[in-house]
């Protein structure tokens, strides 16, 4: 691609990568939005089981069947823990594309010509890879409540 050619596009290219930054400012609030579902979800029933707890300890029918719930719901607090785990490992990866896509930016609107636009890109790519490897770590490595594990610390 030819200098002039370079000037042109670089608004396109702005314009791309501002729109790109927009997605990643909605990923935080949808991050965000299920982040308080989830807390709101899992202090109710956190309080459910205060209130319930005394009676598990019963011997009859009744004591065994809340049992049986209490443990359905510590697996759904099993799930929440997964989730926000999940959700954090997200947050890490948007914010190594978000840094990147900023990087981009600041180089297409900075670089004057061809040959400091190709280093500024070549720098970038050496850093996306360290930044790359450095959320490739899930975790948590499950699918669904059946099975899998987490990594807890």
């Amino acid at each position: 691609m030819g200098y002039s050619a370079m000037q042109a596009s670089a608004p396109i290219a702005s314009a791309t990568l501002r729109g790109l930054q927009d997605q990643f400012a909605e990923l935080d609030t949808e991050l965000d939005q299920l982040r308080g579902i989830i807390t709101s979800t899992v202090t109710a029933l956190s309080n459910s089981f205060a209130g319930i707890e005394p009676h598990t300890l019963a011997d009859d029918d009744t004591g065994l069947l809340l049992r049986e719930h209490f443990s359905t719901g510590i697996s759904t607090l099993q799930f929440e823990d997964m989730a926000s785990q999940l959700i954090e490992h997200v947050r890490r990866r948007k914010a190594v594309l978000h840094e990147l896509v900023t990087r981009l930016s600041v180089a297409v609107e900075h670089c004057n010509d061809p040959l400091s636009l190709r280093d500024a890109l070549s720098s970038m790519h050496t850093d996306a890879e360290v930044l790359f490897q450095s959320v490739s770590h899930k975790s948590v490595a499950q699918t669904d409540m059946d099975s899998g594990d987490i990594e807890l610390f």
